[in-house]
């Protein structure tokens, strides 16, 4: 897995108007089958770093994802895991033998009739079922499969690759110093509140802020008529298709901005 390309169809995918430091590196626990802000960031990153070595957090996207039900419902879809210790990482969580079928059945019974269903679900399922019982595997499969239906590009790596866990602020420095980064995205979410960012920018990393808006990123879904956010990538997929779904992440205008400003 040590510094993996995902490749796809097409070799630029950040918008124009995006600034661009030399590597923008992003800094990711890995999820399933995540939703198209996840995907955003693989589309704009240059490396993109997993959390493989973190505690797994069970009923958490690392093991689950949601989908849009043929009555227009946001549910949850879970993979799941076998039963393992307290504080146990990402890398050693497994799935229960039958558990990708059953999620698999899951998602059929939901998008089954959409119109892209039939040309894109057996690459998708073929891509988890061939991906072994453990979590992360199946994650790092299915992201790359997503990836390559997308045309993304960027440089991968596993943190367990890079450097053992330390502080978590100095941690996501260090991997992004090896890894060449000048820049780290950040998203919505807590990663600004729980690192002190000036550790960073003192020693050289710029930080760029994520800013995709579900509102600029709906698309037609044929179980509702209003839009219904937040669902996995494959609602899209499966909905209007890799090359509409493309233009989501790559094309749509991802507005970052640089924090120190």
């Amino acid at each position: 897995m040590n510094n993996q390309l995902i490749s796809g169809t097409t070799s630029s995918v950040r918008p124009s108007d995006m600034p661009s430091p030399k590597n923008l590196v992003t800094i990711h626990q890995p999820h399933f089958l995540p939703w198209l802000g996840y995907i955003n960031k693989l589309a704009v990153s240059d490396t993109f770093i997993f959390l493989d070595d973190v505690d797994f957090r069970r009923d958490y996207f690392q093991h689950r994802t949601r989908i849009v039900t043929r009555d227009g419902a946001l549910r949850w879809a879970t993979l799941p895991v076998v039963k393992h210790s307290s504080g146990e990482v990402i890398r050693n969580i497994y799935i229960h033998t039958r558990g990708i079928e059953r999620v698999i059945r899951i998602f059929e019974n939901e998008y089954r009739h959409h119109p892209n269903y039939r040309q894109l679900h057996a690459g998708i399922w073929d891509a988890m079922r061939s991906s072994g019982d453990r979590l992360l595997d199946v994650n790092m499969t299915l992201i790359r499969h997503l990836c390559n239906l997308l045309g993304l590009r960027c440089r991968i790596y596993l943190a367990s690759d890079l450097c053992p866990r330390t502080e978590r602020t100095t941690r996501i420095y260090e991997l992004a110093r090896i890894t060449g980064g000048d820049a780290l995205l950040v998203g919505s979410g807590n990663m600004l509140g729980i690192h002190d960012t000036r550790y960073w920018q003192k020693r050289g990393i710029a930080i760029y802020r994520q800013n995709f808006i579900v509102a600029h990123h709906k698309y037609v879904q044929p179980s509702s008529s209003s839009f219904v956010a937040m669902a996995s990538t494959v609602d899209a997929l499966f909905s209007v298709g890799a090359k509409t779904t493309g233009m989501r992440v790559m094309h749509a205008k991802p507005q970052l901005y640089d924090l120190q400003n």
